[in-house]
C-alpha cells in the first residue's frame, strides 16, 4: 500500500512518492546554462525487489492508459529490471559469503573477516 501524506496548506492528499519539489535548477549538458524550471518529483525508493516490482507496475499502468509512450515505458522497465538483478546479485553474494563462513566454522577453520 502507498503511504499518504497531506501537503501543507491545501489539504490535498498525495502519495509520498509524488510530492512535488518546489524548485530545482536544471543544467543543459551542452553548455551548462540553466534551462527554464521544470516540475520535478521525489523519487520512489528502489531498495528492495518489492519496491522495483511496484515501480514496474506503475510504469505498466501508465503505458496501458496511454500516459507514457511504450518505448519510454520499455526503457524504464529495462532499467528497473537491471536494478532488480543488482539487488538479487547482492543478496546472492551475502548468502554465498554466509555459506562459506559456516563451512569454515564446521571444518574448524577461523572465520574470514569481510
Amino acid at each position: 500500500m502507498t503511504k499518504l501524506d497531506t501537503q501543507q496548506g491545501n489539504g490535498k492528499v498525495k502519495p509520498k512518492e509524488f510530492i512535488q519539489v518546489e524548485s530545482m535548477e536544471i543544467l543543459d549538458a551542452d553548455n551548462e546554462s540553466p534551462e527554464t524550471e521544470r516540475k520535478q518529483y521525489a523519487k520512489a525508493p528502489l531498495n528492495t525487489l518489492q519496491d522495483v516490482k511496484k515501480e514496474m507496475g506503475k510504469v505498466y499502468r501508465l503505458v496501458k492508459v496511454g500516459k507514457l509512450d511504450s518505448t519510454d515505458g520499455w526503457r524504464r522497465i529495462n532499467m528497473l529490471s537491471q536494478i532488480g538483478k543488482t539487488i538479487v546479485d547482492g543478496i546472492l553474494e551475502l548468502e554465498v559469503d554466509r555459506a562459506i563462513q559456516q563451512a569454515r566454522i564446521a571444518n574448524g577453520k577461523p572465520q574470514i573477516e569481510a
